[in-house]
Parts: C-alpha cells; structure tokens; sequence
C-alpha cells in the first residue's frame, strides 16, 4: 500500500504571483519510514499562504485521528464528524498537526516537518472538497479522505535548495508506528533524550484557580497553612498569572509587584521553602513577556528597543535574547527553580504576516530554551499552549509539556471535563512523544468527584492541585503519594486503550479507556463522558499493551471487586454517568497477583520487595493503609517489613497487623 501512495505524490509550489510550478520531489527510507521532501529553484517567490503543497491523494479507508491545529490547542479530531471549536490564521479550512489512519490491519501516520522558514500541516479533503465548515462545527462527509500536506512560512519569500517537508511511515501496531515516526522527526530536528526535572515526581500546587490574579503572598501563606495542617507534603508550588507588574496586559517591569509579595520574591521564595517544606518553587512567564508583550516603559538595565506586533510589543525575533537574559537572570537570583512559560502559540498572533513563521519560532525558542538552561539548568521548563509540531519541535530545553487546553472547574464544568478527558487522552500520543505530558491543574474537591483525579493518575505527568481555600480533599490528594508527597505514579505515560482510537469524539457514547503500566502491572482508566446515560463497556487484561502473563487478577478501584481471567478474556462491565474507574491488572506469576496499597490510585508502586520461601511471604512496602494481594496456595505466615505479622483470615481476606491496618488478599476466586 505505501508503495502505491509514494508513487502518486505530487507536489506543486503555489508562487506569489498567482503562478503555479511543479517541484522536484525528493524522498529517502529507512525501513518503513518514509521522509519526503522537495527541491525549489532559486528565484521563486512562494505564496505566504498557500506555500507548497503535496497531494499524497487516498489513503483508502474513512477511519481516521487526527490532530486539528486551533491555533492555542490542538483537539482530536476523528472522521465523520468532530464538534469542536475552530480558529486559524491562515486558512479557511481545517489544518492538522498530524494524522493517524487505519485500513484494515494497517496503520498509517504523516506528520509534517517544520523545514527552514516554513511550518508544516496536513489537510483533508473529500472526493476533491475541502471541508465544509459552519460556525463551530466541522464536518466531514463518511467517505474515502484524500489527503495533502502544506508548507508556508505566513510571508511572501524567495526561497530555493531541498527540504524535507513531511514523514510518511506504515506499520502493523499503531503505537510502534506513531513512536518511530516521532523518533525520526526529532532525529531530523535535533532533539535530544531529555531527562524529566526532580519536581515531577512529587504533589504540587499552582495558585491559579486557587487566587486567579488575585494571587499574594499572604493568600499562598494561607493555602501552605493547610497543607501543613492536615500533614500533605506538597513539595513544589506554581505562582500563576497575577504575580507580575503589568499595564492593559504588558509588561511593564521584570519586577513582582510589591503590593502583592512586599517582602520581594526572594524573601517570599526563601520563607515558603524554610517554613513550609517547598523543594522547588516556579513561576508563571509568557514566552511574549505578557499577553500582548512588553510595554514600550519596560527597563531592565538598559532599555529595551521593542517593535510594534500584531497584538503589542516585543524584540524582533533576532534580539529576543536580550530580555530572555534578563529575565531568567532575575528569577536565578530571587530562588526561582522552573518556569512555566505560556503563550507559545501566541507568537504566531504576533508576528504572523511580519515574519516568516518558521524563523521565528525557531529563533526566538531558541533564546527562551538557552537562556532557561544558563541560568536554571536543562529542563527547567513546563510549556503551555504548545499545541503545535513547530514548538515541540524547537523548545529544546523543555521535558513537560501540556497535554489539553486548561482545566476548568466552574464554568459549564460537565462539558469541559468530557472535552478535557477527551484531549488529554488522545494528545498524548504525540504530546508525549517530546517528554511529559501535563494534564494541568485541577480540584480535589469538585461536584465531577474523582474523573479528573483518576485521569491524572493514570498520566504518568506532573500532578498539582488548585483548590480554593478550606476546599481541599486530602484524602483524595494521599491517593497519589506515599508519606513524603512523593508520586506513586505509572512508569511510562497514559495512552488511549486500541479499541478506542478511532472513536466518534463527537457523541459522547462510548468509554475512554486510557491505560499505562507500573512495570508489568497494567493501570487502566474507564470514563464515561455522558452526563446523562449508563455505559456498557469490556475490560481484558489486554486493553494494556504489551503487558506479559497468560492468567491475571483485575481489581476495581471504586467498585472494590476483582476478577480472575486469562490474557483476552472479556469482562462486561457498566459505568454511570459521568463517571471513571481504575483497574489494577496484575499477571499472576508464581501462584502470586500482587495488586498493592488499595487506598492509592496506583497501589502496585508501593511493594518494594516481595519474596516468597516456602509458604513464608515478606513484603516490603513504602505507603498504604490497605494492601491485597491474590495468592493459589495458603500462607501460614506473613512478615511486612522483616517483622512477622500475627493475622487472620476471614474468607479470602487475611488480616494483617491491626496496628498498621495491612490486608493480604490470599486464596481461591
């Protein structure tokens, strides 16, 4: 099938004086990876817009995932048809980031490269028609897609030599395909492994649904206080938007404001880790200094010569080191750990049609990430509105990145939850594949109850809190942390389960499975979206790719129920309402299925050591209230921590140690 596809690609280049020419295709392999790419003459003045294009034509098949470029996110979009909120600057029609498609066993990824001045999308056409598109509603007609790729850089440039424009690879396990597509892409654009920083693997808190810009210091002494209190080690905290001083939305100096943190941010930062425990303190910057910029009265040591945007104020691209320097220099010295730097997308809105895209981006992330690093250290960065190939692919030093838009909890809080369960559990696909994906912020203690904390649980990312004050639910928060606010948390990140990758992700009538593993334990989330209906739905031990066994006990985090089955046996299961489940899936090897502390989200990641002599059973385990395990064969003795345990059993539930309130789960289903 690949071969019939590489043999059609056309490509035409669109010039700037209505001309259109044929350019030269250029392709290389590697295996099944295809790297596509085009030779222009010199001389030839590109259309900003409508740039080059390659018709790669049909792929075949209706079953399509794509990733629709809205210029702040990027929503899943599926074929038929995708209720979702569109906005683009440069075209009419809907623009994908990349594409996963299906025909029969078969699957099929094209992902554009952001080359030289230009960036990349993929369009889907039908039967010749671009897509039709209604207000908020984009529809796409249930047959064959035909697809091509575009390349423009938003101004009109002459241009010539080769460049590798788009990635076109095929294979039997979507998984596999989608990973060696993005190893390849970030091979050509010189992405290095990243390691993720330390913070990560401890509970945070971020003060933005918490204060909004209302945040101060004496309003995050108040939210540490409880922490304190109730004994949660919150172990890094995020001061959001509200911290900075600013004028109709610019930057008017690098400064706190000092009516809000009057002891100076050092003082602030210093009391925050002596008194309340806080290992890493960040802090909330847009890559554009703020929304619309810089205010032409910012002065640093020197003044800076700012130009006129789309939206504000900044340094041409070219100069942008400068306030980069500046800033992180600042942050360095006032006890600032990491940054979350926003509005990336937004420089798209800045400079569109003044600049071409691809040189900005790459320029001036180029200063963002080098600076970060001179002065922070590498990966100090969490990214925000990331959501496109030309950002992941040039914000070099950076390991988390957001996964979905922002979280929220208060306005129409049913249909932006379905929605952000939707975009975090398919974006992470690609996400991803760069380092962390960051499900964002959330409440504890919300009317939604334990849908978002299950969806964060079973990411793999950074997981942090918001709640407002007197509103938090530390029994909720304990779920994902042992004694010292340290993650019991999944090894790789959340994917969605086979059977759901080509959902219909308009109609919220089929569960989201999200799966993951803690070493060969498979986590697997359940959630329905509909708000108004039960759901029926399967779960087998296979829902989590590649996990090893032949025999396994899956066990119900809310329903408190376990089933014993073989590798694709199917459970028929229902869900309520808007609502979530995880499943621990544990192989039974030995005669032993060992699912871990119940009262955590992922129990397996407390068990430390296990060993087995005779019918004597040591178990070592760092956190946990209530820990089971499945056993064939009667235990006569059970020591926890290297001290023998008195117990009962009471039908299949041994008792261990009333004083550390332990259970070992042992015996026949």
């Amino acid at each position: 099938m690949i071969e019939s596809i590489l043999k059609n690609i056309e490509v035409k280049i669109n010039l700037a004086d209505g001309g259109v020419t044929s350019g030269k295709l250029v392709s290389s392999s590697k295996g099944n990876i295809h790297v596509i790419g085009c030779s222009v003459e010199p001389t030839q003045i590109i259309h900003p817009l409508k740039g080059i294009e390659f018709k790669v034509g049909s792929i075949g098949t209706k079953s399509f995932l794509g990733f629709a470029d809205a210029l702040f996110w990027s929503f899943p979009v599926s074929s038929s048809y995708s209720n979702i909120r569109l906005y683009n600057l440069y075209d009419d029609q809907m623009l994908l980031n990349w594409i996963l498609w299906k025909k029969s066993n078969t699957y099929g990824v094209i992902l554009p490269i952001p080359t030289l001045n230009m960036i990349g999308r993929v369009k889907i056409n039908n039967a010749g028609k671009n897509l039709y598109i209604k207000q908020e509603n984009i529809i796409v007609n249930d047959m064959e897609q035909y697809i091509s790729v575009k390349m423009y850089s938003g101004v009109a440039e002459e241009t010539s030599g080769s460049r590798k424009c788009f990635i076109l690879s095929m294979g039997i396990d979507p998984y596999r395909v989608i990973e060696d597509s993005f190893q390849e892409f970030k091979a050509i654009m010189n992405i290095k492994p990243k390691r993720i920083p330390p913070f990560a693997d401890y509970i945070g808190w971020c003060s933005w649904n918490s204060f909004y810009k209302k945040v101060s210091a004496e309003n995050v002494y108040k939210a540490l206080d409880e922490f304190k209190t109730n004994k949660c080690p919150v172990k890094w905290l995020l001061i959001d938007d509200g911290w900075e001083t600013e004028e109709k939305q610019q930057l008017t100096s690098l400064q706190v404001d000092k009516k809000k943190f009057p002891d100076g941010l050092k003082n602030f930062v210093k009391k925050i880790k002596n008194q309340y425990g806080i290992k890493y303190f960040g802090i909330w910057l847009p890559v554009t200094g703020h929304w619309k910029g810089l205010s032409p009265k910012i002065k640093s040591a020197k003044t800076y010569a700012t130009v006129q945007t789309n939206r504000g104020n900044f340094l041409p691209p070219a100069k942008s080191g400068t306030f980069f320097n500046d800033i992180y220099s600042y942050f360095r010295q006032e006890g600032v750990d990491f940054i979350k730097v926003d509005n990336l997308n937004g420089l798209s809105e800045h400079f569109s049609f003044r600049e071409p895209l691809g040189k900005v981006y790459r320029t001036i992330l180029a200063q963002c990430s080098k600076n970060a690093e001179k002065y922070l250290g590498k990966n100090k960065i969490m990214a925000c509105m990331n959501h496109t190939l030309e950002i992941m692919g040039n914000l070099k030093n950076c390991a988390i990145f957001r996964n979905s838009d922002d979280y929220y909890p208060e306005n129409d809080y049913i249909k932006r939850t379905a929605s952000h369960i939707i975009q975090n559990a398919f974006n992470s696909l690609w996400i991803g594949q760069f380092g962390v994906a960051d499900y964002d912020m959330f409440f504890s203690s919300h009317i939604t109850g334990e849908l978002h904390p299950i969806l964060r649980a079973v990411s793999g990312g950074p997981v942090y809190c918001t709640d407002h004050l007197g509103e938090h639910d530390f029994s909720i928060l304990r779920k994902f942390i042992d004694k010292n606010g340290k993650l019991l948390k999944p090894d790789g990140m959340g994917l969605p389960a086979r059977d759901c990758l080509f959902n219909r992700l308009d109609e919220y009538n089929r569960v989201i499975k999200i799966f993951n593993k803690y070493e060969n334990t498979g986590i697997l989330a359940v959630f329905n979206p509909n708000d108004m209906q039960k759901l029926n739905y399967t779960v087998k031990a296979d829902d989590v790719e590649k996990i090893k066994g032949d025999k396994f006990i899956i066990w119900s985090h809310i329903n408190k129920t376990y089933h014993l089955v073989t590798k694709k046996q199917k459970i028929k299961m229902g869900i309520d309402a808007f609502s979530a489940e995880l499943f621990i899936i544990a192989p039974i090897t030995n005669g032993l299925g060992i699912i871990g502390a119940v009262d955590k989200y992922i129990s397996p990641a407390v068990v430390k050591e296990v060993k087995v002599n005779n019918k004597t059973l040591f178990l070592k385990v760092s956190a946990g209230n209530e820990f089971m395990l499945y056993c064939d064969k009667e235990i006569e003795n059970v020591y926890v921590n290297n001290n023998r345990t008195t117990f009962k059993k009471s039908k299949n539930i041994i008792h261990v140690g009333d004083e550390k309130q332990i259970k070992v789960f042992c015996g026949n289903d």
